[in-house]
This record gives structure tokens, sequence and C-alpha cells, in this order.
């Protein structure tokens, strides 16, 4: 999987033209209900986790970040990866105002299990993570047009994946086929099925709506609000495996034109990806 700091340009166009809200979903279900929320900019930070570890794994290599308050000594910080008897000292270090951040550049492999050990003159950290197995959309197809009513978006399971994270955005169109405003969508859920609500596309002189999606596999901990991490050691932390995602885009209404340059699958940086996290569980 290839993560970039960069995500193309229209989208970041669209974001600062239109007004933008956030939906969440109820995660209690077998199949996800959306509910359209005002979306919060304040963000409740745990000052009883002011110092925790956040590593993350992935295809291509990981990242191990230790925030403090304080900053940690950078020379005091190392972290191991080990796994089937082999093992790898991360060799990067980087230095930055809220935490230090440990690099390993090797591929890991999905459905392996992996231990991190993190130590540091804080305080250590350690844990085990398998990284899931991929996963791939099912409903809709993409470039869909379906009509204005309840819709259910669906993927295929990812092995050893305890819950996934879906990303993406809803651009409302007007009779003239101008886009006038931009729902964000960032969720975490353990199914690997939602249902939005007709009601939810019920916006005034909205005649068609885009929708976009990501989903991306993950293993660990749940992240809700207080989840006090999946390590053990004197430091809390968070590790997590991140597999192969997959997205989709679709219509509902009937759309006057369709843009092909939205039908590109974004680029998302490891950074968005560590943060959405982390502002669900309400550290960051």
């Amino acid at each position: 999987m290839h993560y970039s700091p960069k995500i193309i340009s229209f989208f970041s166009v669209i974001f600062v033209l239109c007004g933008f809200t956030f939906f969440s979903l109820n995660t209690t279900s077998c199949t996800k209900t959306v509910t359209e929320v005002v979306h919060d900019t304040t963000v409740v930070h745990d000052t009883t986790q002011q110092n925790f570890v956040s590593c993350m794994l992935y295809s291509g290599g990981s990242e191990v970040c230790l925030f403090s308050n304080p900053l940690a000594d950078p020379d005091s910080v190392d972290a191991r990866k080990e796994w089937n008897g082999d093992s790898i000292i991360f060799l990067i270090k980087l230095t930055y105002p809220d935490h230090v951040r440990l690099k390993d550049n090797t591929n890991n492999i999905a459905c392996t299990t992996y231990t991190i050990k993190v130590t540091s003159n804080l305080g250590d950290a350690e844990g085990n993570i398998c990284i899931p197995g991929g996963t791939s959309m099912t409903l809709p197809s993409n470039g869909d047009t379906l009509p204005i009513g309840d819709v259910t978006v669906s993927w295929t399971t990812g092995q050893n994946a305890d819950f996934y994270w879906i990303n993406g955005f809803m651009i409302s169109y007007d009779s003239l086929g101008s886009g006038f405003k931009l729902t964000d969508i960032d969720t975490f859920i353990i199914a690997v099925s939602f249902l939005i609500p007709s009601t939810f596309f019920n916006i005034d002189s909205a005649k068609y709506h885009y929708v976009y999606l990501d989903v991306y596999p993950y293993s660990g901990s749940l992240p809700v609000p207080g989840t006090s991490g999946n390590m053990t050691g004197t430091l809390n932390g968070f590790l997590n495996g991140l597999g192969n995602g997959d997205c989709v885009f679709f219509y509902v209404g009937t759309p006057i034109g369709k843009a092909d340059q939205l039908h590109k699958k974004r680029e998302i940086s490891l950074d968005e990806i560590r943060n959405a996290y982390l502002r669900a569980v309400g550290v960051k």
C-alpha cells in the first residue's frame, strides 16, 4: 500500500470552497447506520495520557511515535521489531515538537504476528500485532448511479481484521450541476457494511450526490474515547496493523455530468491515518 502526504488537488479546492459536516456510525449493530452530526472542531484531550506510544505496521514499513510532555530524550528512545525468530532495530529517528518518531522501511507480511518493543527515559511499552489481510469493496460498484433512498455499502472481510477505517466524502450538487456542499466521512466500525439512510441525502437544493469512500482493515483496539491501548509496560501504547484497502465512488440521484477527475483514488499519508485513530481515542 502506498502512502503519500499529498491529497489530489480537486479535493483540497472543494474543501476550501464548501461548508462541511461529519457523520459518525453507530457501532453496536451488524449493519451500521449513518447519522449526520455537525462537525465539531473542539477535540477533548485525555490529560491522563500525555505520554503514550502509537505504533503503526503496514505492508511498506513500520513507525513508532512516542508522544510526551515534556519531550522524551531522543537518544534514549529505541524500538525493535521481532517476528518468526528475526528482529530489526528501527534505525531512522526523527524529532518533532510533541513526539519522537522511529521508522523502519522494511516490508511487513500480512497475517504475520510481529512484536514491537519500545524503550525510553520515560518508560517502555511492548505488544504483539498481526497485520490484517486486504479488503475489496463489494457494493456499490464504481460509477453506479443509485436512486435516492437507503444505500448499503459493503466490503469483503480482511483476514485477522478487528475493525475498519471508513474515510471519504460526499459532494452535493444543485440542478445546474454545481457542487455546493461537502460532507466529510471519517469513522471506525467493526462490521463489513453500513447503511446510509435516505434521510442523509435530504439536503436543500441538492439534486444528486457524488460519494467517495476508502476502506482500510485494521488490527488492534477499536478506537473509542478512553481506550487504554493494547501494549504492556510503563507507557500506555496503541499498536495497530493496517491492511491494504480499497475504494468506491458512486452517485445518488441522477447526475447531470460525471466528472472524471473525481474518480481517482486518493493518496492518504500515514500521519493522516494515525491522527484519525488518535482523535477517535481522544488523545490528539
